[in-house]
């Protein structure tokens, strides 16, 4: 064959853009909405999250004098927390900007976004850090959850709050796949376990309840001796994080060096562990 008209001979379009666009596959910001913070707003970038005293009662015979002694003295301790820069930064060449859909205001949102997913990070490494914890045998179970709820009340560190247990995906799954394969009527029961709710996950995060305990999902989560390391803890005192007021952006125009723009994002944050008791590990088979 000879003198077909092909299609190389022809000038045409070469590449087709879909219509839709698959979102990043990242995590979702989950962790930092629930646990306690403070702006830096003070005029230092250092805040000590106070934890207040007891004092302690006792039983004086008649006619005897009081003694003081350690039961009588009221003092504070504190968790020091010390915010640090988080920061990000791109370049946006000018041919980028004239020829494609990317622009600065787009960079800045990725980058506002990324921030906020180190920030869960922080905050999911002080996991590792509390003191008790409990044990699956191997996979989790409701028991270990309830157990988990059980040893922050048992601290004094509960209250009337409804705890956060943040779980790593495959213990989020072995509890579903618990409640589903399981005959206790319990479970049959509104009210007392949403975790088989028609998503895996909402969109914030959520699996479901178990009583006592909002439970999350998440990734990220420390390990050790072979487990992961999830939590079950009181949003209101277990960890403390100081958040400067918002993401910062900045953007410099680098004609001499390429020409393109300079988007630099950052924002001053730390978070400690504020309560050893508010916070029970919930370790099991990675």
């Amino acid at each position: 064959m000879a003198f077909e008209t092909e299609l190389s001979n022809i000038i045409h379009r070469t590449d087709d853009i879909s219509a839709a666009v698959s979102a990043e596959l990242v995590e979702t910001v989950v962790v930092l909405p629930t646990i306690y913070t403070e702006d830096t707003t003070g005029g230092t970038n250092v805040k000590k999250f106070r934890k207040d005293g007891s004092l302690v009662a006792e039983a004086v015979a008649e006619s005897a004098a009081y003694t003081f002694s350690a039961n009588s003295e009221l003092t504070q301790t504190s968790s020091t927390a010390t915010a640090t820069k988080i920061a990000v930064a791109s370049k946006l060449t000018v041919e980028a900007e004239e020829w494609s859909e990317t622009d600065i205001s787009r960079l800045a949102l990725k980058q506002g976004q990324a921030i906020a997913r180190e920030l869960d990070d922080q905050i999911l490494a002080l996991f590792s850090g509390f003191s008790t914890s409990v044990t699956a045998t191997t996979i989790l179970t409701v028991d270990d959850v309830l157990d988990s709820v059980f040893n922050v009340h048992n601290g004094l560190a509960g209250g009337a709050r409804q705890l956060v247990t943040m779980l790593e995906f495959k213990g989020a799954n072995e509890l579903k796949k618990e409640v589903m394969s399981s005959g206790a009527s319990v479970f049959s029961q509104p009210g007392m376990t949403s975790l088989l709710g028609s998503a895996f996950v909402a969109s914030n995060g959520i699996i479901g309840e178990i009583p006592g305990t909002l439970c999350f999902s998440t990734v990220g989560h420390p390990t050790g001796s072979g487990d992961d390391i999830a939590l079950t803890y009181n949003p209101d005192n277990a960890m403390a994080g100081l958040v400067s007021p918002g993401v910062r952006t900045q953007v410099a125009w680098k004609g001499s060096e390429g020409g393109y723009w300079e988007v630099y994002s950052w924002i001053f944050a730390d978070f400690v562990e504020w309560n050893d008791e508010g916070g029970i590990g919930l370790r099991s088979d990675t």
